[in-house]
């Protein structure tokens, strides 16, 4: 019962990190096709860093939970 509930949980945190992920996604893509934006290369490398502490997050997650 207690191994389920473990289950269930990770299922909730990683809904959370993917749909954070996902939000972060959007609009890099949608930056990478505007081409007036003044500083582009800065704006994606922020999104990038943003894209990968969600991941280390969810990674640290993982190894926590299991």
């Amino acid at each position: 019962m207690m191994r389920n509930q473990k289950n269930k949980l990770l299922l909730v945190k990683l809904n959370k990190i993917r749909s954070c992920y996902s939000f972060f996604n959007k609009p890099k893509n949608f930056m990478q096709k505007e081409l007036n934006l003044e500083n582009l290369d800065w704006l994606i490398f922020q999104f990038l860093k943003e894209e990968i502490r969600i991941l280390l997050n969810g990674l640290k997650l993982l190894v926590k939970l299991v």
